[in-house]
């Protein structure tokens, strides 16, 4: 090959090979661009979404005058919608179908004691690390006494994570997850839950467990209790000695722990825009409306 038409080529495959990367770049860009655009309309997609449906629910529960609170009620179905690759989950539970471990910080003497035997039970029934729940108890509480393992001074260190102790009411119960392992976690979290400062148990909502552990008095009654709600529905405390023949003695001592209203619920809404997943957590008062709204994790946080 002549030598000054092989550097005229070699100039020429240099121009083409830059172009060529510029191009590519220049693609890559638009593509990185692209994706980031997407990525915010599916964003700010989710958010109008969810802080729709979490204003929406919360009229529907302020306009809700039944005399009970129960699985009947219209906001209480889980509700989903899919449709133009969008999907849309949301379920609302009353925050007293389980019971309160605020209760811990402020709580009436006999509350706490029942709060804390249900701890113990479940960990006795659970293998889960009386330690730890001692740990959370004392970092809610608002004296300076430590339970039997727990630690009312110093700072919590746990596979590599700090807390330093609250001394005061749980935002959410996922502050608890800083001290439990996942299995513990989803486990109690199924039973406990927090909010503001609510001691009675809504017996239309309340899982067999949450009656077993927080009303022990009432174990051989129980199953009759759910059975009874399958077709019934409590309007009325009292309606429970119409499931089962409670003693006049034991229901007396519950009465004033059981419930059939509900004021705080947890809202979560679980958005999927295109393959990509969004979570939604809101805290919402029958009197107030929503109190809480947050973008959060895969987890329940109430």
């Amino acid at each position: 090959m002549n030598s000054k038409k092989g550097s005229v080529l070699l100039i020429v495959l240099i121009i083409i090979t830059t172009a060529l990367a510029i191009a590519m770049s220049l693609s890559e860009k638009n593509t990185e661009s692209y994706v980031k655009t997407v990525n915010l309309k599916n964003l700010l997609q989710a958010n109008i979404i969810a802080t729709t449906a979490a204003s929406s629910v919360a009229q529907i529960i302020k306009e809700d005058n039944n005399k009970s609170d129960s699985l009947e009620d219209a906001w209480a179905y889980p509700f989903s919608y899919n449709q133009d690759n969008i999907f849309v989950e949301i379920k609302v539970t009353p925050l007293n179908s389980k019971i309160n471990i605020n209760n811990l910080y402020d709580g009436e003497e006999k509350v706490i004691k029942r709060v804390v035997d249900s701890f113990e039970k479940i960990a006795e029934d659970n293998d889960i690390s009386l330690t730890n729940l001692h740990l959370i108890a004392d970092y809610i509480d608002n004296n300076t006494t430590p339970m039997a393992y727990g630690n009312e001074n110093d700072d919590i260190n746990y596979f590599g994570r700090t807390l330093t102790v609250k001394n005061k009411p749980l935002d959410t119960f996922f502050e608890t997850f800083i001290i439990l392992d996942n299995t513990s976690y989803n486990k109690l979290n199924k039973i406990f839950t927090a909010n503001n400062g609510e001691k009675k148990i809504n017996i239309n909502f309340a899982s067999k467990e949450v009656l077993q552990y927080y009303l022990p008095e009432l174990d051989t009654y129980i199953d009759d209790i759910i059975k009874y709600r399958e077709s019934n529905v409590y309007d009325d405390v009292s309606e429970i000695r119409k499931a089962t023949n409670i003693p006049n003695d034991v229901y007396q001592s519950l009465v004033e722990f059981i419930s059939v209203k509900s004021d705080d619920f947890y809202l979560r809404i679980n958005i999927d825009i295109s393959g990509k997943l969004f979570y939604y957590h809101s805290l919402i008062n029958r009197k107030d409306g929503v109190k809480l709204f947050f973008k959060g994790l895969n987890e329940n946080y109430f």
